[in-house]
């Protein structure tokens, strides 16, 4: 006498769901990739800035003083995108979960394509890097 126990394997709604969560994640990856080089960059500047103004002194500080005020914009800038990325992320989540409860099977549909996609465009990128 066997009995299934549908509670005891993963619904498509949840594999689904994790498939969302993990483009959730891979996107959180690309802004914090994104933040962190635009951090080192800013933070070469800084260095830069700093070796320039002990040879060239106070006719320096000016500019010194712009590229920090612009250094501080671009980082406010890119904390706002990161923010805005997060929320965007978000609201995808919720609208895909609607989605998911309202049609299962074109939901697993769109999220099997989707995978594809994004399996088909790391592997051309991955052969982009190589050459």
């Amino acid at each position: 006498m066997s009995t299934n126990h549908p509670s005891s394997s993963p619904t498509v709604a949840d594999k689904s769901s994790q498939m969302l969560d993990a483009a959730v994640r891979s996107a959180d990856h690309a802004i914090d990739g994104t933040r962190h080089l635009a951090n080192s960059s800013l933070d070469h500047l800084a260095q830069r800035l700093d070796t320039a103004r002990a040879s060239a002194g106070n006719a320096l500080d000016g500019l010194a003083t712009d590229a920090s005020r612009i250094a501080e914009s671009g980082s406010n800038a890119i904390r706002a995108q990161a923010t805005e990325w997060r929320h965007q992320a978000d609201q995808a989540r919720q609208g895909a979960q609607a989605a998911i409860r309202h049609a299962p099977l074109k939901s697993v549909m769109l999220a099997a394509a989707t995978g594809a996609a994004v399996m088909l465009l790391s592997q051309w990128l991955g052969r982009g890097r190589t050459r």
